[in-house]
């Protein structure tokens, strides 16, 4: 099974504040210990929500679009996405910016009562994206497109002091909340949570977590 594991800002992340060499060293070594055992698949920090735009899609338009040409949130019909930039190697002072270096962008859709549902897209929305997301990958610019499960099979957790409070789905989305994600492939939920429980004493601070399984195939 594969989760993304989703971690709330703070109001220190929220105003830029880089994270401390303590804090590094000790999500280095959590992550390269899941790395290791080919746990740790995939993850980003982002940048502050100040940094990102929300976009409204509707009708086969949206406030880029002038015209029918299909980008991803035409193709994804009504929809509401959000586009913000992720932190990279010199956002955090780990090295200089190279000469030419791509810009990389974190894509989020909002849940919709089909996706709730546990229902994939309709499939001409479907095949339209996948035309969309093809046309991305010749062009060298996807890196990853994953799908959450419904929101009613995931897990927030609430981190205080030693305290963890596990509370079920479903939950209102909070996509502008969120601070970075990581893709794990684990056995069971139950592992989920005993990670999550890891990552939150590796931050070393009060934290809300989302755990949510991936959509595979």
């Amino acid at each position: 099974m594969r989760f993304i594991v989703m971690h709330k800002v703070t109001e220190e992340m929220e105003a830029g504040a880089p994270p401390s060499p303590a804090l590094i060293a000790r999500m280095g070594a959590f992550l390269g210990e899941l790395s290791m055992t080919g746990r740790f698949l995939a993850g980003e920090g982002l940048k502050p929500s100040a940094t990102r735009t929300r976009l409204g899609f509707a009708g086969g338009r949206g406030p880029c679009c002038r015209d029918p040409t299909p980008g991803l949130g035409v193709a994804l019909g009504d929809v509401e996405l959000e586009v913000g930039p992720v932190n990279e190697p010199w956002d955090l002072g780990f090295a200089p910016k190279p000469d030419g270096a791509p810009l990389r962008y974190l894509v989020l859709r909002k849940a919709d009562a089909r996706s709730e549902a546990g229902l994939a897209p309709a499939p001409t929305a479907q095949a339209r994206a996948a035309e969309v997301t093809a046309r991305m990958r010749d062009a060298g610019v996807l890196d990853l497109v994953e799908r959450l499960e419904p929101s009613a099979a995931g897990k927030r957790v609430l981190f205080t002091g030693s305290r963890r409070l596990v509370v079920d789905g479903p939950f209102p989305e909070s996509k502008e909340l969120i601070a970075g994600f990581s893709i794990l492939s684990l056995t069971s939920m139950a592992e989920a949570l005993e990670q999550t429980t890891r990552f939150a004493a590796a931050l070393g601070h009060d934290v809300e977590v989302d755990v949510r399984r991936l959509v595979e195939g």
